[in-house]
């Protein structure tokens, strides 16, 4: 009773160790979208990887019959995977898998598509490379996948995992060990430890060089020092966490260091505003606010009243109110907004995640609806002109938060084609008031679009009135060239496009590096033509103002697209400047007049494969030399382990062909003694030649007595040889070389049905 309990224990260890690796990767996984270790979902990842271990250990036994089950199962389970994120909810499932958002959708039915998915991946392959094949740097690459899904999510792996995973990953090692050197199959060897430990390195290597890292991971500055070529210093001074008193931070943050300030994951990203300015100090080319600490309004406020502020809701209301009085769209050119086609402005989401960086604002694009922090309960506030921040001046360091928002350039183009923004402030300040008070009367439900547009308008116009002082210093040369640029123009759109175009067809340069002896707009419009972001969109608003249309100077970052579809990084270097132009009928509107810059060319890049390529945050010159170094060190090998044994063999039977006969047995035994059996045969070579052949007919079945009998009577009896004796040892020399061959298929063989014979 005592040997079977102890044959079941030492039998089915092999497959529990494996197995419970396989759970904890699953169950690590799982982890980072809130479930606990002790769960249910727990208990059924532990159920289905031992349910795979125990088919897979059945079919092995099956033969050609158990691949073929293998391969139906796996077909069967991915078509399953597939199917469980197929049409609507597929978005949602990667948005959710990518960022571990509670709001993307149905939580129960992402869990049930993880479980049909990495319980089974993890199974089937650590059983491959502990009960076919043990790799112990396969192994331990497949434990790195639950850390590769924290990377991307953003979250910290918890050490119990870790340790958990390494310990196991030891305990198989060892368990192989001692098989081995219990008499079982030797499937661990130094050849194979080295093999597993360089193809462990260097895809890690190359996974290192290519795949953005979360920066606040631990010991992440020396690694990003060795594989991602950024300035890795947190040190981030006090003015970076400070309310800004004049524009400028959009040149001058620590001279663009790159340092990886945010990571934003999302769609086409806006560009993100951190703050506006007001009023132009002429003297110090700077830009002011109108207050320091400003009025807020707390963020439920803002997002109830600027959730009916899109095009959608407004053509609506438009096609209502012709409903209640016919003719009410014609009258002011409005047409084709109420006979057209639905003009979308979907709402978006992103998440923002700062990389140890406590800004007063959080970073939003201009029309934002919303800001969700993940871990934290500090009420959020916003200023009248759209910047989010709360009243401690400073958001909380290595958060993340989520941001919804309208992206303006979805229904941009199709309101402005329809002549939605065919209006001065004059009329559109007509025309929202007719509007309001016609679906007032009706009840409509769309009254609260037109009063809300109605009140941005005028809210605009109480801001125009802040700075028209301000304006009167602008010079009649920049007016001047402001009236020349929008000759033919009448609406403030056209205007600010024409702008927009004057300074990418006028010869204008972006250059960080230039220092201009004079830093007035007047300089850099009419002499230098060369400048920062700051000076473009200096320039721009001044410009833009000096015509009387209602614009105010914003400063903030752009996102770079990194080596992963959906994510992007914020160096310190993508601080931006830029204007935002009110359009009557549409609202604050993003504009760029700065050339070359990320945003004029984002939609530019879209499908062109050179400029994807270019634009990956990647280490190229890292991967190449790593992976010339991996071809250099695989082809080493591949000549140590192949090409070298193979000559020598071909060169060894060659000689045997032209030695002499008795030459040729010493040869052959002296062959089989020193190389041919070594590591099969412990001691080999200090044994005499016939314990040798014992041991070897009783481990492999084959006799060679003939071959050392002759051998003994040359080496010791001082005999000679003839030819028959010469083809008679080289016959017993292949037979063993073929015995070797199938003992080794044999023992891998056994190892893997559990010493059952192939087919039972």
């Amino acid at each position: 009773m005592k040997d079977k309990i102890t044959a079941f224990f030492n039998k089915n260890l092999s497959l529990v160790l494996p197995a419970a690796l396989a759970s904890v990767l699953s169950s690590a996984i799982f982890a980072v979208y809130g479930i606990s270790v002790f769960s249910a979902w727990s208990v059924l990842i532990t159920v289905l990887c031992l349910s795979v271990f125990k088919f897979c250990d059945y079919c092995v036994g099956l033969g050609s019959r158990g691949k073929l089950y293998i391969t139906l199962f796996v077909v069967a389970d991915v078509m399953l995977f597939l199917r469980m994120i197929s049409g609507s909810s597929r978005q949602a499932f990667m948005e959710w898998f990518f960022t571990a958002s509670v709001s993307a959708g149905f939580r129960i039915g992402f869990l049930l598509t993880l479980l049909v998915f990495f319980p089974v991946f993890f199974g089937m392959t650590i059983y491959y490379f502990t009960r076919v094949l043990y790799r112990m740097g396969y192994l331990v690459l497949l434990s790195l996948i639950p850390c590769i899904v924290y990377v991307k999510v953003v979250a910290e792996i918890n050490n119990f995992y870790l340790v958990l995973i390494a310990m196991l990953n030891m305990a198989i090692c060892i368990q192989h060990i001692y098989e081995a050197r219990g008499g079982g199959a030797r499937i661990v060897g130094l050849r194979s430890y080295i093999l597993s430990s360089v193809c462990f390195m260097f895809v890690i290597m190359l996974i290192a060089s290519a795949v953005p890292k979360k920066n606040e991971a631990k010991y992440f500055s020396s690694f990003q020092r060795l594989f991602m070529n950024i300035n890795t210093s947190l040190e981030l001074g006090e003015n970076y966490s400070e309310l800004n008193d004049t524009s400028g931070n959009a040149d001058n943050y620590e001279d663009f260091s790159n340092r990886r300030m945010y990571t934003v994951y999302g769609s086409n990203i806006p560009y993100l505003k951190r703050q506006n300015f007001d009023y132009y100090d002429f003297e110090e080319d700077r830009w002011y606010p109108y207050e320091k600490d400003p009025q807020l309004y707390p963020a439920e406020l803002w997002k109830s009243e600027h959730f009916m502020l899109n095009m959608t809701a407004l053509q609506s209301a438009i096609k209502h109110a012709d409903m209640y009085e016919p003719g009410f769209s014609a009258k002011y050119g409005l047409e084709n907004i109420a006979n057209g086609s639905v003009i979308h402005d979907p709402v978006n989401n992103m998440y923002i995640q700062s990389h140890n960086f406590g800004a007063v604002y959080y970073l939003a694009p201009e029309r934002t609806l919303e800001i969700l922090l993940r871990n934290n309960s500090d009420p959020i506030y916003v200023t009248s002109t759209g910047c989010f921040r709360n009243r401690s001046n400073k958001h909380p360091l290595n958060t993340m938060y989520q941001v919804t928002y309208y992206n303006e350039f979805v229904s941009r183009q199709s309101w402005i084609a329809g002549g939605g923004a065919n209006f001065s402030a004059e009329r559109s300040m007509d025309m929202l008031t007719e509007l309001r008070d016609i679906l007032r009367n009706n009840d409509d439900e769309f009254y609260w679009t037109s009063f809300l547009f109605l009140q941005e308008l005028k809210d605009a116009e109480y801001y125009r009135s802040l700075y028209a002082d301000n304006n009167k210093k602008i010079s009649d040369e920049v007016k001047n060239l402001a009236l020349e640029i929008t000759q033919g123009c009448t609406y403030d759109w056209q205007k600010a496009e024409a702008l927009q175009k004057y300074f990418a067809d006028s010869g204008f340069i972006y250059d960080l590096e230039y220092t201009a002896k004079d830093t007035s707009p007047e300089y850099f419009l009419f002499k230098s033509h060369r400048g920062t972001c700051s000076d473009f969109a200096s320039a721009y608003v001044l410009m833009a103002r000096s015509l009387g249309m209602n614009v105010r100077y914003a400063e903030g970052f752009t996102a770079e697209e990194t080596g992963r579809v959906g994510v992007y990084a914020i160096m310190d270097s993508n601080a931006h400047a830029y204007p935002e132009v009110f359009i009557p009928n549409m609202g604050w509107i993003v504009y760029e007049p700065t050339v070359a810059s990320a945003y004029n060319g984002f939609a530019k890049r879209r499908g062109n494969l050179w400029f994807d390529l270019m634009a990956l945050d990647m280490d190229y010159k890292l991967m190449l030399a790593v992976t010339f170094a991996a071809f250099i060190i695989f082809a080493a090998a591949f000549i140590y382990l192949v090409v070298i044994p193979f000559a020598d063999e071909k060169l060894f039977v060659r000689r045997i062909r032209r030695a002499s006969p008795a030459a040729a047995v010493k040869m052959l035994y002296g062959r089989i003694a020193q190389r041919t059996v070594k590591g099969l045969i412990p001691d080999a070579s200090v044994l005499t030649p016939y314990e040798l052949a014992q041991r070897i007919a009783a481990v492999m079945g084959c006799e060679i007595y003939s071959l050392v009998f002759k051998a003994e009577n040359v080496i010791y009896g001082g005999g000679n040889a003839n030819d028959a004796d010469k083809a008679d040892a080289t016959e017993s020399y292949f037979k063993l070389k073929d015995a070797i061959k199938e003992y080794k298929k044999s023992s891998r063989r056994k190892n893997r049905t559990g010493g059952k014979p192939v087919g039972q």
